[in-house]
């Protein structure tokens, strides 16, 4: 997949997008946790990392960087909780789905009119 882009890795732009991507302009509290998370996504290149000429540490990443980014991705992951927003409120919060109301019996408004706009009969 990456094979297409080996004439790209050569050039001055991706040099300068290898710069800015690795030594952001960053909030100096911010500059660990991006390291952190940038040298993980380094070692995931593959040979684009040599063509990129990006240095690595070959001890450091499976004995170091992996378990650090795997418990910060693990506490991000509990802090935000495991599932989106979107399937929490379709799940009622964490567990079971929460029943559908029926269909076939829509429910009234209090001015006599059901959900979908037409007037109940009166007996």
């Amino acid at each position: 997949m990456l094979i297409g882009f080996r004439p790209e890795c050569a050039g001055a732009q991706a040099r300068e997008a290898v710069r800015f991507l690795l030594w952001p302009p960053l909030p100096a509290y911010l500059r660990p946790a991006y390291g952190l998370m940038s040298t993980a996504a380094v070692g995931m290149l593959g040979f684009v990392r040599r063509e990129l000429r990006l240095p690595t540490a070959p001890l450091a990443d499976p004995l170091v960087v992996r378990p650090a980014v795997k418990a910060t991705l693990s506490a991000l992951g509990w802090t935000l909780g495991s599932e989106p927003p979107a399937v929490q409120l379709r799940l009622g919060g964490r567990g079971a789905p929460r029943s559908a109301p029926p269909t076939s019996r829509p429910t009234q408004r209090t001015d006599g009119r059901r959900i979908d706009g037409r007037r109940t009969r009166q007996r």
